[in-house]
């Protein structure tokens, strides 16, 4: 065993129910520049040729591919490709990329603030190196391919499927404008969120959208206090008043409900999703994958507002049906052969 708990790849027999899997992700990272004797600019690497780190007690090791292992073409002078490789012990590759995704993203989260600068994944495999294992092995390999690559859960961008086929757009009118300021805000906002690049951008761009429909549209009731405890306090047992007061997170339930249609149960979930405004909410929680589909509920209920707002008709677009999917990290899956840079 490696030090971390990861298999390395021998020939050692691995027990039938798991596999060891090596995870390997092409970076493209900056270069830095400066200028030679001559005034011609220099660029060189920013690392060393290989390097080490252990997250989450997940060893991960970086390394400069060569050129015979380097299948894509250079990015250019400014910038260049590394290898990042972990191992995983997992009865298949996707469970083996679960297990130490939150390891990648927090060396690549480091690596980026020392550049100051997102380091993206470029190609993303998992490759079956359960031993033992040769060179031209034909082995059972998942491929997250360029130009999308892999995506971390803070980086995810769905893209929802739609109606098919879409129907033509019939004319259009500027009711919105013609309701206030506030519904030309919320639009503003709804737009936003679908051209910010990525979920959790999108979702508080579209939860201003509704915080803005709902403070005009919506009925803020009072609702008694709750303690820390989780006990209801009517009123105050010193003075003996009411502590009931007007709450933002009731009323904007209550409107997800009553106007969006959605459950108590989505809407609950909807504002719980709200607090990463606070940084309430770690991408490393496996909540943090259901951020797509609380999305697309959130974009159906301000769509139907803004919808109703405008006096548009059911059958005119968008449509955005909150139980509908969506597609974000893609891959292949298939076989390849063992090559001897894969057991480096």
């Amino acid at each position: 065993m490696e030090p971390g708990g990861n298999t390395k790849a021998t020939g050692a027999q691995t027990p039938r129910d798991t596999r060891l899997w090596r995870i390997a992700a092409l970076l493209s990272l900056p270069r830095g520049v400066e200028p030679d004797v001559a005034g011609n600019l220099k660029f060189y690497s920013r690392l060393p040729d290989e390097m080490h780190c252990v997250f989450h007690a997940t060893d991960i090791r970086f390394l400069r591919p060569t050129p015979s292992t380097d299948a894509f073409p250079s990015p250019g002078d400014l910038r260049e490709h590394w290898r990042l490789d972990v191992d995983a012990s997992a009865p298949d590759a996707i469970s083996a990329i679960q297990q130490v995704v939150a390891a990648i993203e927090s060396a690549l989260d480091h690596l980026a603030f020392r550049f100051q600068e997102p380091v993206p994944i470029v190609v993303l495999e998992a490759l079956d190196l359960t031993p033992p294992v040769a060179i031209g092995d034909q082995r059972e390999s998942l491929l997250f391919p360029a130009p999308s690559g892999y995506r971390t859960p803070k980086f995810v961008r769905t893209s929802f499927m739609g109606r098919d086929p879409e129907p033509l757009v019939q004319g259009l009118s500027d009711s919105i404008e013609a309701a206030g300021p506030w519904a030309r805000a919320a639009l503003h906002w709804y737009v936003k969120s679908l051209a910010a690049p990525f979920d959790p951008d999108r979702f508080i761009c579209a939860w201003v959208s509704l915080e803005i429909l709902e403070g005009q549209l919506g009925e803020r009731t009072p609702v008694p206090y709750v303690g820390p405890c989780g006990h209801l306090i009517v009123s105050c047992p010193t003075c003996g008043k009411k502590t009931a007061k007007k709450t933002a997170g009731a009323s904007l339930k209550k409107f997800l409900v009553e106007r969006g249609g959605l459950s108590e149960v989505q809407a609950a979930d909807l504002w719980k999703t709200r607090q990463i405004l606070h940084g309430a909410n770690d991408f490393d929680d496996p909540e943090a994958y259901d951020l797509a589909g609380r999305l697309h509920s959130l974009l159906a209920v301000t769509s139907r507002v803004l919808k109703e707002i405008a006096g548009m008709p059911a059958s005119a677009p968008p449509f955005l049906d909150p139980q509908a999917g969506g597609m974000s990290n893609v891959y292949l899956v298939g076989t390849r052969a063992v090559a001897a840079a894969d057991l480096v």
